[in-house]
C-alpha cells in the first residue's frame, strides 16, 4: 500500500491539479478539504478547481463531455443514483477500488454502491422545515402539511424538474395514501426551484414559512443568517438520499483523482467532511456531529423510508 500511494503521489505532482465537481459541499468547505489533502499527500504546489452545481447540471455537463469524446472533469458528486449506470454503460467511469472501501460495510446495502465505480460515503434525507418565527406548530406527520393554516405558506418539491426531489415523491408514494397528495396538491403550495440552498435562504429570510429540503442546508441557513429552522421527522418516515461519488474515466489528471478519493472516503476526510456540511456519513466509524442534532438525525435514530436503488 505504501509502495502504490508513494507512485500515486509522484504521478500526482506531474499532474498538477485536479477538476472536482459536486453538488453539496459549500466552497468553504471544499476549501478546507482539499487544503487538508494537500497537508496528507504533502502536495503543497497542486490545483484543485472546484466546481459546485446542481445534480442535474452536473450530469448534463458529464453526459456532453462524454459525447464530445473531451473529458475534463475527475472526480464528481451528485444525488443521483441512475445516472451512474449510465455512464459505466458508456465506459465513462473508472474503475477504481479505494482500500477505504472497506470501512463501509455497515450502511453499504442502503445506498447506492458498485465495488470499483461508484460508492456513497454520504447521505441526508428530506424533511419538513420550518421557520419558527413564521410556523411554530410542531410536524410529527407529513398529514400535518395539510393544516390550513399552511395555505399559502409552504413549498413542496418540485417533482417533475429535479432527480432528488422525484425520489423524495416516489419514497413517500410507498407510505402515504394517494388521498394525501390530492389533498396537498388543493392547498396550491409552491414548489422549490431545485436550489436547496436558495430554498434555505429564502425559508430564513421569511418568504415561505415551510418547506421541504434537506436538513442540513437549514443548518447552514441558520447559521448565516441568524433564523431559527426547525427541522421535523414526521413518524411515516423519512427519504434518505446518497451523495454518490465516481471518478471519470479518461479524466486528465487520474492519479490525483485516486488519491482524492481515498482521502475523501478516508475517516479524516470524512469526519471534516460531515463537521462541516452536517451530512451523515456512511463510514463505520464516523458519527453524527453533536453540534448538528438539531437539524441532522443520526441514520440509525431515524425511520429511512428504502428505496430500491438497484431498480429505481
Amino acid at each position: 500500500e505504501a509502495s502504490r500511494v508513494s507512485a500515486l503521489i509522484a504521478e500526482a505532482a506531474k499532474e498538477g491539479s485536479l477538476n472536482w465537481v459536486d453538488s453539496v459541499p459549500a466552497p468553504a468547505t471544499a476549501t478546507a478539504l482539499t487544503d487538508a489533502f494537500k497537508k496528507a499527500y504533502n502536495l503543497p504546489n497542486i490545483t484543485i478547481k472546484y466546481t459546485r452545481s446542481s445534480t442535474a447540471a452536473i450530469g448534463a455537463t458529464l453526459q456532453q463531455q462524454v459525447q464530445a469524446g473531451k473529458v475534463d472533469t475527475d472526480i464528481f458528486g451528485v444525488g443521483d443514483p441512475i445516472l451512474f449506470p449510465e455512464l459505466k454503460k458508456a465506459n465513462a467511469l473508472e474503475n477504481y477500488s479505494s482500500p477505504e472501501l472497506s470501512a463501509y460495510a455497515k450502511l453499504k446495502a442502503d445506498f447506492p454502491n458498485d465495488d470499483g465505480y461508484w460508492v456513497t460515503p454520504d447521505a441526508y434525507s428530506y424533511n419538513p422545515v420550518a421557520n419558527v418565527k413564521l410556523y411554530s406548530t410542531p410536524i410529527t406527520s407529513w398529514q400535518d402539511l395539510l393544516s390550513p393554516a399552511l395555505a399559502g405558506k409552504l413549498n413542496v418539491p418540485d417533482v417533475p424538474s429535479y432527480p432528488s426531489q422525484e425520489y423524495w415523491y416516489l419514497g413517500l408514494k410507498t407510505k402515504m395514501p394517494d388521498s394525501f397528495f390530492t389533498q396537498l396538491a388543493a392547498t396550491h403550495p409552491g414548489t422549490s426551484n431545485g436550489s436547496s440552498i436558495l430554498e434555505a435562504t429564502n425559508l430564513a429570510q421569511g418568504k415561505v414559512a415551510v418547506t421541504i429540503m434537506p436538513g442540513f442546508r437549514a443548518s447552514q441557513a441558520a447559521k448565516d443568517s441568524g433564523a431559527t429552522l426547525q427541522v421535523y421527522y414526521p413518524t411515516e418516515g423519512s427519504v434518505y438520499f446518497g451523495q454518490t461519488y465516481a471518478l471519470m474515466a479518461n479524466s486528465p489528471h487520474p492519479a490525483l483523482a485516486k488519491l482524492f478519493e481515498d482521502f475523501l472516503l478516508s475517516a479524516a476526510g470524512q469526519t471534516q467532511y460531515v463537521s462541516l456540511e452536517g451530512l451523515n456519513s456512511t463510514r463505520d466509524d464516523v458519527p453524527m456531529p453533536a453540534n448538528f442534532a438539531q437539524y441532522s438525525r443520526a441514520i440509525s435514530d431515524v425511520s429511512v423510508i428504502q428505496l430500491p436503488w438497484d431498480s429505481i
